[in-house]
This record gives structure tokens, C-alpha cells and sequence, in this order.
């Protein structure tokens, strides 16, 4: 048997996202702007650490969903509790 999930369902799935600024990584969240128009902006520090050669601006995203889900097909896979 085969399980074949394009990537549709997998970018469908919830994310978070930090943002480097000044050296320390943000939450990524969505504010307005100055035209009450939806926008980017930077909450508060996250508490990832900052690996090398990151620079601001730079943008890490996270799915626990995507994990959660990929977990699942690899014991799927290998005959485990859910096959």
C-alpha cells in the first residue's frame, strides 16, 4: 500500500513564525499598519536561540501540525500502532 499527501495538505496546516531583529528572534504575528491594513509585525522575543550566520530579517517557521502528522506516517510505515 501506498500514502501519497501532496504538499496542498501539508502548507493547508497551522504554522508560527519568529523573526530575527537585533539579534534576538520574535514572534512573527499580524498587526495593522499605519492604513489599518493587516500586517507583519514583531512580537515578543520567542526564546529560540540565535544560531550563526543569521541576520535580521531572517524568518524561521514552525508546524507542530506538519510534525505531528509526518510522525504519524512514519509509524504508519514502519507497522506501528496506527498501520
Amino acid at each position: 500500500p501506498v500514502i501519497a499527501i501532496g504538499n496542498e495538505f501539508l502548507d493547508a496546516l497551522p504554522i508560527e513564525q519568529i523573526i530575527a531583529r537585533n539579534g534576538v528572534w520574535h514572534w512573527r504575528e499580524v498587526g495593522l499598519d499605519a492604513a489599518d491594513g493587516f500586517a507583519f509585525v514583531d512580537g515578543r522575543p520567542s526564546g529560540h536561540a540565535l544560531e550563526d550566520g543569521v541576520r535580521d530579517g531572517d524568518v524561521r517557521e514552525f508546524s507542530e501540525a506538519q510534525d505531528h502528522i509526518a510522525d504519524l506516517l512514519v509509524q504508519y510505515a514502519q507497522g506501528g500502532p496506527y498501520a
